[in-house]
């Protein structure tokens, strides 16, 4: 071969061997892009799983919330029941104080007016009484009076049949 032959192929050799490099440039920075946009989506797809898994948790917490807000709510409705019944109860207790309270004032009047009647009949048998005493006294002096009476006409018939007697005998 001739040297010229032998330039030509070592020159072919050499843009061979540029054009190999270069595409060898090209690939290695294509596989570094590769490995990058690799790197990317993995980091991607575990920021995706990340956000799968806390969507999960978020929507397991949500349900557990809902739930819990379910049941206070619930709860929330016995005790506000419950509290209406209180308030009942409690106004029906004011009421039935008020009308206890109310008895017991016309039941102090009632035993005002019977203090007052039984004072008034306890004056009015005081006075009873003494005019009972009075009378019991009168009756006594009249029986004495009576009995005197009597004992004087006894006496003044004995002395007219004394007398009469007397009279006749003489």
């Amino acid at each position: 071969m001739s040297t010229e032959t032998a330039d030509r192929l070592n020159q072919i050799s050499e843009e061979l061997k540029s054009i190999l490099e270069t595409r060898l440039q090209e690939l290695a920075g294509a596989m570094r892009g590769t490995e990058q946009a690799t790197r990317q989506i993995v980091a991607t797809e575990m920021e995706i799983a990340r956000y799968t898994q806390i969507t999960a948790d978020s929507r397991t917490e949500l349900a557990a919330l809902k739930k819990d807000a379910e049941e206070t709510k619930g709860r929330a409705d016995e005790v506000g029941a419950r509290r209406g019944e209180i308030i009942a109860e409690r106004e029906a207790a004011r009421e039935a104080l008020g009308r206890a309270e109310r008895e017991a004032r016309e039941a102090g009047t009632q035993v005002n007016d019977l203090r007052a009647r039984l004072r008034a009949l306890e004056l009015e048998g005081e006075s009873l009484r003494r005019e009972a005493e009075e009378m019991s006294a009168r009756v006594k002096a009249a029986e004495e009076n009576v009995a005197r009476l009597r004992r004087l006409r006894e006496e003044l018939m004995q002395q007219m049949s004394a007398l009469s007697m007397s009279g006749v005998k003489e």
